[in-house]
């Protein structure tokens, strides 16, 4: 919970502090300018003996003031955005490399909650919708679908036609699609989402999974190493489901325990564990063959 306020206290003064990288920047931009364009201000110059008025890059080269504001303000609101970024990262290591999804959903419940007691100021808005998106997206991990689905119908507070929300829309239908077994929902969605979404090679292997194309799947997360810890657990376990169906139980098996090992507070865990516990007889059986 610290680090939550920690995170919408330094953001308070956030417009603040980009006013002042933004006229830093400004400033540092012209100076630089000025050694290769020389003095930006209409000056006195002695040219053959005779003293003449000569006008500064700023008259000559006026675009160039364009540029160092275009610079001050990018430099100035990137500033905020990227202190923001970086307090997520550090928590979302929590669900991405830790794999503890209760945690980062009791985290993210607190950003949300602590957000909504007060009147944002700064980029504190910022703060507060990044959690909303990142609450959506805890809710998505524990598979709480109903409460997510809530949330993003009634919950989400300020403009739904950004590119954030409807993006988390987008994700969380895909999730559901995919965990409810919804093979005609998913493959609408998926064929109107972005190329971000497209090029997503654990979404890709969901799709196939779902039109029974189990050997297509082993072939797309076969050459597919997570990123991070969760997409790799996630990709174990849809692997292993394949194998599965494939009747390749000594592969489903190793996909499996690597699920167990490592999934920590995942649900995808739970469910592997009862599969273990229900393929240990076939294993049995699998390896008595080779013997």
């Amino acid at each position: 919970m610290e680090q939550i306020k920690r995170m919408y206290e330094r953001q308070k003064r956030g417009r603040m502090k980009a006013v002042i990288v933004c006229v830093i920047v400004y400033f540092l931009m012209i100076g630089i300018l000025s050694l290769f364009y020389g003095n930006p201000f209409s000056h006195k110059e002695v040219v053959l003996f005779f003293e003449m008025e000569q006008r500064g890059w700023i008259y000559t080269h006026g675009y160039l003031l364009l540029f160092c504001g275009i610079a001050g303000l990018v430099a100035g609101i990137g500033s905020a955005i990227c202190r923001i970024i970086n307090d997520y990262r550090v928590l979302d290591r929590i669900l991405l490399q830790e794999c503890d999804v209760k945690k980062y959903l009791e985290l993210m419940e607190c950003a949300v909650s602590y957000g909504k007691k007060f009147s944002l100021k700064g980029f504190q808005g910022t703060v507060f919708v990044l959690a909303q998106q990142k609450y959506v997206l805890a809710l998505s991990a524990n598979w709480k679908l109903e409460e997510a689905e809530n949330y993003l119908k009634a919950g989400w507070k300020g403009n739904k036609n950004t590119r954030l929300y409807k993006q988390t829309v987008m994700n969380f239908n895909l999730i559901k699609c995919y965990i409810t077994g919804n093979k005609v929902g998913f493959q609408e969605i998926f064929m109107k989402s972005g190329k971000k979404f497209k090029k997503n090679q654990l979404f890709i292997a969901e799709k196939l999974f779902l039109e029974d194309e189990y050997e297509e799947v082993a072939g797309v997360l076969s050459g597919y190493k997570g990123k991070t810890l969760y997409n790799e657990v996630s990709r174990n376990y849809l692997l292993g489901r394949c194998y599965d169906r494939l009747g390749n139980i000594k592969l489903a098996w190793e996909c499996m325990k690597y699920t167990v090992e490592h999934g920590n507070t995942m649900p995808c865990k739970e469910k592997a564990e009862e599969w273990l516990g229900m393929s240990s007889i076939k294993l049995l059986e699998c390896n008595e063959k080779f013997i």
